[in-house]
Parts: structure tokens; sequence; C-alpha cells
């Protein structure tokens, strides 16, 4: 109790509020002491009396709850009001245990009560619940980005159970270990970096299934797609961030969903309020991954309003727990990327290479053309050579050469496609 009025005595309206509660819950209880004799050898008198208490226990555990939140005092009104009904019900059943105690009820009658008072609780979480899963099914559509974007991730994933090992190397570089593992990591942010076709898309991937094993941790993470204006604006990123972030904190549904309401917005379009809502979460958050991947498919503007959000969100983190929030961006090597990115610690795949990767992937390949056609040892390494000389850390010409390999008709249609003068240069012309 001390703690609860200390914590609310610099917000009026939450003292007041706390103030009130607990000349209700006095109201509501029996004066213990004129009744110490009925408790004596009195076991179903006992029991109604440590049901007061559990009463009382039950108001303070989710009070304490709330004003331990980072964000109480932002969401104080939508949370107490959705606090209100278990309240009016907890004071409800102190009144009752009351009655109890000062009608001297029989231990048979205290029985049944005991009987219709669990009925009556498990209902009432029966209904809170379904509220609570109404709320946050209206919620996450006025918030939710594109479903396509997940569809997106597990058309990824799947290029990814075909080559469960590739960019292992990734996974174990220090800055991106401890950024993934340190408790208080070196840096907050990375910047993975490559040309185009690196396979920049499927190691974000990797990052991604890799930082969900964290299940202390919560992960968001975005696809960015050029001339999608569902996948290509500051505003459809954080959206669908959030909405991923909303799962892990039912703490903020009754504040978000009079959010919803007072919008008066069928769904979440004003950055703003979007970023309103994204801090709050983060802030009111444990540790939270965030990955977004291809900024470079951004407008420069929307890419720099997006990186900047980013910044921010991580220095507010940074100032309650370094490394609270972890973010890391994937995308090509531009002069205006690089510029924003200037804080981020950089994981350069020019610089750490994907070569190997690249020659598991056409040694798989070519194993399955070998296969097909027939070919002689000496025809097998000659198109796994020419592919790997070509490809020039680019993933994605030597997965189309590979394709188009594999999908010749015959083994004729084969040595036409694999002659030096056929053979694609580079990605343009694969």
């Amino acid at each position: 109790m001390k703690f609860l009025l200390q914590v609310a005595c610099n917000f009026t309206e939450a003292f007041d509020t706390l103030l009130d509660a607990y000349e209700r819950i006095g109201e509501s209880m029996p004066l213990v002491e004129q009744y110490r004799e009925l408790f004596t050898g009195n076991s179903h008198m006992d029991e109604a009396l440590a049901k007061i208490y559990d009463d009382i226990l039950e108001f303070h555990r989710r009070a304490l709850r709330f004003f331990n939140l980072p964000t109480w005092r932002q969401i104080f009104r939508s949370v107490w009001k959705d606090f209100n009904s278990r309240f009016e019900h907890i004071l409800q059943d102190l009144r009752r245990h009351k009655e109890l105690i000062e009608s001297q009820a029989t231990a048979l009658y205290f029985k049944q009560y005991q009987v219709d008072r669990q009925m009556f609780f498990e209902k009432l979480n029966h209904l809170e619940t379904a509220e609570r899963k109404r709320k946050y099914s209206e919620v996450l559509r006025w918030v939710l980005g594109s479903a396509l974007v997940f569809r997106f991730c597990i058309d990824i994933c799947k290029v990814r159970q075909e080559f469960p090992n590739s960019g292992g190397w990734l996974l174990k570089q220090p800055d991106y270990s401890s950024w993934r593992q340190d408790s208080a990591p070196r840096v907050s942010t990375l910047w993975l970096s490559g040309i185009p076709g690196a396979g920049k898309t499927v190691l974000a991937s990797l990052v991604i299934v890799n930082c969900k094993e964290d299940v202390n941790a919560s992960t968001a993470f975005f696809y960015c797609k050029y001339n999608d204006p569902q996948r290509n604006t500051s505003v459809a990123v954080l959206r669908t961030l959030l909405s991923q972030l909303l799962k892990y904190d039912n703490d903020l549904l009754p504040w978000c969903y009079d959010l919803y309401l007072n919008s008066g917005q069928l769904s979440l379009s004003s950055g703003d309020l979007c970023k309103e809502i994204l801090k709050a979460v983060l802030t009111n958050g444990d540790k939270t991954f965030m990955v977004v991947d291809g900024i470079d498919e951004c407008d420069k503007k929307e890419a720099k309003i997006l990186i900047n959000v980013l910044c921010d969100m991580v220095t507010v983190c940074d100032s309650q727990n370094p490394g609270k929030l972890r973010v890391m961006v994937v995308s090509q090597d531009e002069p205006d990327i690089r510029r924003n990115l200037s804080a981020f610690s950089e994981l350069s795949l020019k610089v750490i290479g994907n070569e190997g990767d690249i020659h598991r992937f056409v040694d798989v390949w070519c194993g399955k053309i070998q296969d097909k056609f027939k070919l002689e040892e000496e025809e097998r390494d000659y198109i796994f050579e020419s592919t790997c000389h070509r490809g020039n850390g680019m993933f994605l010409f030597v997965k189309l050469i590979m394709i188009n390999l594999y999908d010749q008709v015959c083994l004729m249609d084969l040595q036409e496609q694999i002659r030096p003068d056929k053979f694609p240069p580079g990605l343009k012309e694969a």
C-alpha cells in the first residue's frame, strides 16, 4: 500500500483513484476485531477471513503490476477503466465475505457459497479472456500491415530449409554474436550491407529465425519491396513491426484499444500515432530484436524517416537498459543509406564474404544437374567453376544459372547453354 501511494502521489488522478479504491475496500470489510471469538476453532470462518486477504492481495497484485510499468502514467485512464470491472467484483466478493462473517453463516452455507464463488470467477475469467481477444483482434486489424509480408517470410524460410547451413558464418561474426547474445552488447544497431543478388534477404531470414530462438525476447521483422506501397513506406514498416510486438504485451491493450476508438481511422495511417504506440510498446517490454530487410527499396525520404525513428527508439530504450532494443538493417551499400546509418556497426558482405555459401549452393545443384543429364565429372566441374567464377558474390546470379541449367530438356540443350559464348557473364544477362 505504501509503495503504491508513494508512486502515485505525484500524479493527482492516480493518487485520488487509489485513495478511493482503499476507501471502498475498507467499507467492504468486516470489523474483524469484533468477531475475534468467532474465529476460535471455527474453520469455515477462518477460511472466510483467508478469502478476504486473498481478495486484498489480488487487488494489490494487479495494482503493483500496473504501477511497475514504465508507461503507467501514459496509459493510466485506459488500463484503470479496464481493471475497474474486475475491481467491482473484488469489492462484491469482499462484501459477501463480510456478510458471511457478520451473519455467522453455517459451514454448509459457506461450502455452497465457495462452490458458487469458484464458478463465478471461472466465468469472469472466461468473459475477460473473450473480451481481451475481441479487443486484440480489432486493434490488430487497425494496425496490421499486409499479410503478404508474412507469406513472403515463409517463402524465404523454405529456401533456408533447403540449405540449412548457409549463413552460419554470419552468426559467428563478433559484432553479430555480441548483438544477439550479450546482455549488454557492443552495439545495439547493425547494418548488413551487400551488392544486389548477394543473398542478403536469405541472411536476413536466418537472423530472424536465430533471434526467435531467444524465448526471453520479442522479435519483429519487415521485408521492404520496391513499388509496393504496402511494403516501401516508413508507416507500412512501423505498422507491421508494431503488429508483431502487440502480441507480447497485454498490459497496453486497453490503451491501444482506446486509441483505435478515438482515432477515427479504419487503419492506422498516422505516422506520429504509430511512433507513439511503438515507443510505448518497446518501453514497456523486455528485450526486443528488430530486423528490417531491403530498406534501400524505399524512397530515400521514407528510408531516412524510418532510420531516424529506429535510431530514436534505440536511444530511448538504451537509456532504460543498454541492449533492450537491438536493430538490424539489411540493404545495399548506397551513399544515402551509408550516411543515414553512420551510427550502425557495419557487416559488409564485400568484406566478410559469402563465397562459402555460394560454393555449397552451386555444388548441390551441380550434383542434381549431373544426376539428371548423366554428366561426366569433367562436365560437372566445368559448370561448377564457370558458375562460381562469374558469381562474384551474387547469390541470385548463381541461383538463376543453376535453375536454368537444371530446367533444360535434354543434354544437347544443356551443352548449348554452357558454351563459353552462351554462359551469362553477369546478373543482368542471367
